[in-house]
């Protein structure tokens, strides 16, 4: 069962190039970003691993309407953005799937983490009715699946940010 689509941007969850479109960024492709939304009522997560500016995924939260689990964005291989996605999210590989419109990165992926399914967009337009992304029950709790990491991870950016020490945060709230 896959509990989680980790998304390339660029002509995949964004139908074009952010960092071509000067002045007016692409839109997200309707297809996909269907897709992305019942699989999201499913209780499955959505991350993004993308070869762009932290401003790119924003916008495609923006575009999509969904906040994303977790968000990897820069230069490293597409494997390794995944795998640190895969930590953070405490999941297994074979839970992962992976969409990207370049085969040369599916590929990367396919060969580094053998046990993440690798598709391209064709195939994710296709997948919302594969046995994988169908789990048997999808409870309200799954629903909000999304929304409840989303939570975790901005309580977790406070924390880091705090800094003090977790007595001094919980006298903090107690004197408050």
């Amino acid at each position: 069962m896959i509990k989680c689509v980790v998304w390339d941007l660029d002509n995949t969850l964004l139908a074009g190039v952010y960092l071509e479109s000067a002045g007016q960024p692409p839109a997200a492709d309707p297809v996909l970003a269907a897709v992305l939304a019942e699989l999201a009522g499913r209780g499955i997560l959505q991350a993004v691993a993308s070869r762009n500016p932290p401003e790119a995924c924003q916008h495609a939260s923006k575009v999509t309407g969904h906040a994303f689990a977790a968000v990897r964005c820069g230069w490293d291989a597409k494997s390794a953005a995944i795998a640190a996605i895969m930590t953070e999210l405490d999941l297994a590989a074979d839970e992962v799937a992976f969409v990207d419109d370049d085969a040369l990165e599916r590929a990367e992926v396919s060969f580094a983490q053998p046990h993440v399914l690798v598709l391209s967009p064709q195939d994710m337009a296709a997948s919302a009715s594969w046995p994988q992304f169908s789990p048997p029950v999808v409870t309200d709790e799954a629903r909000r699946r999304g929304e409840l990491y989303v939570q975790r991870q901005a309580r977790q950016e406070e924390a880091r940010a705090f800094g003090g020490s977790i007595a001094l945060r919980a006298g903090a709230v107690t004197a408050g």
